[in-house]
């Protein structure tokens, strides 16, 4: 009899549910020799966020979890996509994976677990990933800031994920906000991220103004007169003497970004703030009253619409989207690989989960047959590789918009400073990289690397270059690009590799 083989699945969240399903299904249907480890860290589910996924997608799911005659998730219409609060798709998964002898459930990861024991390890514990930082290194990801922020409402929530209702969402646009906030817009922003991250890390503070940590942006509030508190107690906070330095530095240790603005929350007089905060809580009473939902528990927040990849490693040879330490492997997946703009991560994490497993089966498990699931990966391919192994790109002029920055150490701060244009990060990827397009995958790493890296960008490019993408926000950059239509290489380098200068993890767990 074969020994088994130990795998570890660090998060709790839904790229890491399935692709433990997607795991267990290929050891249900062919008795492979594997053994799963979950590192959860939580007691519950409870992020009631509202996504929208291909119903298609979905359908698939269902499949893997050998429930192909069954219904897992809420029967919606038939149509491209189907919404669903987060929490009932990790509800669902956990419910089927639980009742698998061959999975163990372990509370959070930490630096001090004994990782000898594993072969495989996916990562997938979200954007700040502790357990990416420990094995992987500290780095600054390649990343892109898109301007435009939405604050987002919730409320009137479902009892239960059996009902076919969903929450209330409303979105409300920058310039919605600017209208009713006026002056005040940048100080009420700063001022809701200032209470929301006092709120969160209460515990670590020297002062605590909670009685305990709670994680606003998921959990939210009881009702308004819970908000209200939840306010009025943290402007009492911040205006206490010589709370500022205790306060930015416990942010900033979790790699919270502290805006002039917020700076300034902490020297303006404690009248000025609550003018401020008066504005935003008219308007959040406004709202609330619009839906009956005074006494509701609801949610509110702002979205910045951002996009990170965290296997683009300048200072090292290789992609790192996965990397081998002596005979383990760790994969990147999900938020802690690739994240990107609000209302795309979930449904492209999904996707390259049921990839990683394919692939990982195509090397290393040569007597399980990969099934033929749809992973509905975008069919506009902007960059590829062409039949002379060069990465060539063919893509609109609106991604050069934006700039990239990073790629190297956190404490390299001279290079994570430098900003890219699209094609000039592009160049420097290509002449770094020139493997990349090798026709050849010796290793279940190096095809991979080459997958999340070339896909990244291909997704990225169906998000900004399609016409309804409405996020688009003037970058600093007073250069005009001179195509009007779209952004070609044809294998030819122009650009000999010089840049131009511009410039809990674990989810909190909630009583």
């Amino acid at each position: 009899m074969s020994e088994d083989i130990c795998v570890a699945v660090i998060g709790d969240g839904p790229i890491a549910l399935t692709l433990t399903s997607y795991l267990s299904y290929f050891i249900l249907t062919f008795g492979l020799p594997i053994k799963i480890t979950m590192y959860t860290g939580k007691y519950g589910y409870n992020r009631n966020h509202v996504v929208n996924l291909s119903y298609n997608l979905l359908k698939e799911i269902e499949k893997i979890l050998l429930c192909a005659n069954c219904s897992i998730f809420p029967k919606q219409n038939e149509e491209n996509n189907f919404s669903i609060q987060i929490k009932c798709i990790e509800l669902r998964l956990f419910e089927q994976i639980q009742k698998y002898s061959f999975i163990s459930f372990l509370g959070d990861w930490t630096h001090e677990t004994n990782i000898d024991i594993y072969k495989h390890i996916f990562v997938a514990d979200g954007n700040m990933s502790i357990s990416r930082t420990h094995l992987m290194g500290i780095y600054a990801p390649v990343s892109i800031r898109l301007n435009n922020q939405i604050l987002t409402l919730y409320t009137k929530f479902p009892e239960d994920c059996h009902q076919l209702t969903i929450p209330f969402k409303k979105e409300y646009s920058i310039l919605e906000l600017q209208d009713k906030f006026g002056e005040f817009y940048e100080l009420i922003n700063a001022l809701i991220s200032l209470v929301y991250n006092i709120s969160y890390r209460n515990n670590h503070l020297l002062i605590q103004p909670f009685s305990e940590s709670i994680n606003r942006w998921i959990y939210g509030f009881e009702n308004f007169e819970d908000f209200n508190f939840v306010f009025i107690n943290c402007i009492e906070y911040i205006t206490t003497p010589n709370i500022k330095g205790n306060v930015i530095s416990v942010l900033k240790s979790f790699n919270t970004f502290i805006t002039e603005q917020i700076e300034s929350l902490f020297v303006l007089n404690k009248e000025m703030i609550n003018s401020i905060y008066e504005v935003y809580k008219s308007f959040v009473k406004e709202e609330l009253t619009k839906q009956l939902a005074m006494s509701e528990r609801f949610l509110i927040h702002f979205v910045r619409p951002s996009a990170q990849s965290f296997g683009i490693q300048f200072d090292k040879k290789n992609l790192q989207y996965c990397a081998q330490y002596m005979f383990k492997k760790v994969w990147l997946i999900g938020d802690s690989c690739n994240s990107y703009p609000p209302g795309h991560s979930m449904e492209f994490g999904i996707k390259d989960s049921i990839k990683l497993i394919n692939i990982i089966m195509k090397y290393n498990f040569q007597s399980a047959i990969i099934p033929m699931f749809n992973t509905y990966q975008n069919t506009n391919e902007y960059i590829k590789c062409n039949d002379d192994g060069e990465l060539i790109w063919d893509t609109c002029a609106k991604i050069n918009n934006y700039r990239f920055k990073g790629g190297y150490l956190k404490s390299d701060e001279p290079n994570n400073d430098i900003t890219y244009l699209f094609t000039e990060l592009l160049q420097k990827i290509k002449i770094h990289y020139d493997t990349l397009c090798s026709s050849i995958s010796v290793t279940d790493i190096d095809e991979y690397n080459k997958y999340q890296l070339i896909n990244y960008f291909n997704n990225l490019c169906n998000i900004i270059c399609s016409e309804e993408f409405n996020l688009a926000g003037k970058t600093k950059n007073k250069g005009k690009t001179k195509n009007k239509g779209k952004t070609k290489n044809k294998g030819k380098t122009k650009n000999k590799g010089k840049t131009k200068n511009k410039g809990k993890t674990k989810r909190q767990q909630n009583k």
